[in-house]
């Protein structure tokens, strides 16, 4: 089974029962719900699953994106499960009376409804034949090593983490590892021996395999942020480009959009307030003044004072600076202020 999509079924996504040889591959399975396995129910079968997206699946009982049971054999390789929910246990995944195997896997953001032990929000388990995990970001396992959460009833493998995977941009739907995140190049490659993730982009891009579903670093860009998204269409049609609308800190489907700076006076004194996402790497743009709006030169750190940076939705920020009189000479009467985008 490659290349599926498993989307909005109320009685699951799919069951694989006993006798059952099934390889998945390249998968996304979304808001799914049953009792148990909200994404997947698998009862004394052997799987094989490969590079596959488990979001915001619900299980009524146990395992709010997969339950194994009656023993079955279980392999999962650079999965990433997020937003999945269980009424009980394992809020992504629970293991019974089978072999379990996990790798190169993202476990992040999911919860469960017996919080007496917080690893219940990712993987719970039962009287396993065999279970391990390896090379995997599993959320309140405590990582590899002494703190390791037993209770899992998964064998620790070595070189688990119990960070955040730093996903790109995880509001907006986008599960792709961003600058800096702890999986990359973070797997095992003998793990899986794919040719390419979820997306359909190559592995492995850098020697080494990335831990989760998508190979390789999304850089913080328009096209990564709103991949259905022309950078010069309106989808708010508010008069300005989707691009403009990101460049100026706001969402280019957002009926609220309004890129502009607010240029304003209180005390005495003059302020600058604007809204951005943070360390893009395609629109960071520069601040430039004018005494006439004909000649322009940029606005240097010493001519600014930061006032306060506030977040004000998820991944964009609100900065607020004030202009320094003293460090501006020749603007005494009148300035004007813009924002150069590259």
């Amino acid at each position: 089974m490659i290349g599926s999509y498993f989307g909005n079924n109320d009685d699951r996504g799919l069951i694989v029962v006993t006798g059952a040889n099934v390889i998945i591959d390249d998968c996304v399975f979304e808001g799914n719900r049953s009792d148990h396995g909200g994404a997947l129910y698998i009862g004394g079968a052997t799987v094989t699953i490969l590079d596959s997206l488990f979001i915001d699946n619900q299980a009524d009982e146990s395992g709010g994106a997969i339950n194994v049971t009656q023993s079955a054999d279980v392999s999962v390789a650079n999965g990433t499960f997020t937003g999945n929910d269980a009424f009980t246990v394992g809020g992504a995944i629970h293991h019974a009376s089978s072999t379990f195997d996990i790798s190169n896997t993202i476990v992040y953001g999911n919860q469960a409804g017996f919080d007496d032990l917080p690893s219940n929000s990712s993987i719970s388990g039962s009287n396993p034949v065999s279970a391990t995990a390896r090379h995997s970001i599993i959320e309140h396992s405590g990582g590899s090593g002494a703190s390791w959460a037993g209770e899992m009833n998964l064998a620790d493998g070595g070189q688990n983490l119990d960070v955040d995977p730093l996903f790109l941009y995880p509001e907006g739907g986008i599960y792709r590892l961003g600058p800096g995140s702890p999986g990359l190049d973070g797997g095992l490659n003998s793990t899986n021996g794919t040719a390419t993730d979820v997306r359909g982009d190559a592995r492995i891009a850098g020697g080494t395999i990335d831990i989760g579903c998508h190979e390789g670093e999304a850089a913080r860009v328009f096209s990564n942020f709103f991949p259905h998204l022309s950078p010069d269409g309106d989808e708010n049609a508010n008069g300005f480009t989707n691009l403009t609308d990101y460049a100026y800190g706001y969402h280019p489907a957002s009926p609220d959009a309004r890129p502009r700076l607010d240029f304003y006076e209180e005390d005495g004194s003059l302020f600058l307030r604007y809204t951005l996402w943070p360390e893009t790497a395609d629109v960071e743009g520069s601040l430039e003044k004018s005494p006439d709006l004909d000649q322009w030169d940029p606005l240097v750190e010493s001519e600014l004072s930061e006032v306060s940076t506030i977040t004000v939705a998820p991944n964009r920020i609100e900065q607020t600076l004030q202009l320094l009189p003293a460090s501006l000479p020749g603007y005494e009467d009148t300035i004007f202020i813009r924002r150069e985008l590259p």
